[in-house]
């Protein structure tokens, strides 16, 4: 077992964002357009898979798949933030760094605001621009919406990096208390998901930090014992992991009880894919988007967006792609130029260290 052993590289990062954002992008477009696929992203239904059922067919396959499972990129990026802290606490065990990150998300979501008010001029609000800045928007159901709801990610990153530092310590103590984090969760689960029904909010449980509590710790695990783990290590690890990963995550779309582990199933077999994939998908496109990733996310849904499906809800299969990339095209050209221009020194100064 070779004792420096890297779990991730800054390059497998790089296109496992890139892989992530791509997969978020065309989710939230085609969730969109007709047909109209709902996901089990926030809260379960067993009608959302009955319906992709009936949707499908071979004209609209890439439509109904993306809608019902391309949210799964975030889980990625949760994973990869517990992970990359985590790489960067092994270094530097300083217990405010993952706090002084969030200065990151704020200049993001200052990027989103300034490209929002630009498309929605007659939406300003001081009001809401605030409540976006507090980083406490999806905490409440009728704030989310009021500028851009596709953002409650970030928030929900900024929460996590709050807490980052005692999970971090406390997974580092023993590895079975990654396993204690889980049981908890699962507790949370079960109390807190009926009960956001309850309160005529059932995405409320996994808006907020809570609910994407196992990616987050799984990359903070990797991260702290990948040299302690001789599994990570073998290639069969990640056929058997795919597998499983697969099979739960079929059996998460068809009850509830299973369904709160579909974020976990979603990053196995993502992983592991890339694992037993890498010379196929590792290349400097992939690259190149996970590199401009925060911009893209921060501004995909912004960007045109309702423009480009309404132009196509009543278009053919091969329109709504065509449509689609050429959109596409369109926010990957503004994120690298947002990219370009915030790596300017005088504003790559501005709280980058």
């Amino acid at each position: 077992m070779t004792m420096d052993y890297n779990f991730l590289s800054k390059d497998d990062s790089l296109y496992l964002k890139g892989l992530a954002i791509l997969l978020i992008v065309l989710h939230n477009f085609f969730i969109k357009i007709p047909p109209v696929t709902l996901a089990n992203e926030f809260f379960f239904h067993i009608s959302f898979l009955q319906e992709a059922w009936n949707n499908f067919s071979v004209t609209e396959s890439l439509n109904i798949v993306l809608s019902f499972i391309g949210y799964g990129g975030i889980y990625i990026f949760f994973f990869l933030s517990g992970y990359g802290l985590s790489k960067k606490m092994r270094l530097n065990d300083d217990p405010f760094y993952a706090i002084k990150r969030i200065w990151q998300l704020e200049k993001l979501l200052l990027i989103g605001l300034v490209v929002y008010l630009i498309f929605n001029p007659l939406s300003f609000n001081f009001l809401h621009i605030i409540n976006a800045l507090s980083l406490t928007n999806n905490f409440f159901v009728k704030n989310l919406h009021q500028i851009e709801g596709s953002w409650w990610f970030l928030f929900c990153l900024a929460q996590l990096y709050v807490i980052f530092y005692p999970l971090y310590r406390f997974i580092g103590k023993n590895k079975n208390n990654f396993l204690l984090i889980i049981y908890l969760y699962v507790m949370l689960a079960y109390i807190g998901s009926p009960l956001s029904i309850l309160l005529e909010d059932d995405e409320f449980f996994y808006r907020i930090f809570i609910g994407h509590i196992p990616e987050f710790c799984l990359g903070i695990f990797v991260a702290t014992y990948e040299n302690s783990l001789p599994l990570l290590q073998n290639k069969k690890t990640y056929f058997y992991a795919l597998t499983v990963g697969i099979i739960i995550f079929i059996l998460c779309q068809l009850t509830f009880w299973l369904w709160i582990f579909s974020g976990l199933a979603f990053v196995a077999i993502f992983i592991s894919s890339y694992k037993l994939l890498k010379g196929y998908v590792a290349n400097k496109y992939i690259k190149y988007l996970g590199k401009i990733s925060p911009y893209v996310y921060i501004i995909h849904c912004v960007l045109l967006l309702h423009f480009f499906t309404d132009m196509v809800k009543n278009s053919s299969a091969y329109e709504k792609i065509m449509s689609c990339a050429l959109w596409f095209c369109v926010v990957l050209l503004a994120g690298g130029l947002l990219s370009k221009l915030f790596a300017l020194p005088i504003l790559k100064r501005c709280g980058d260290k």
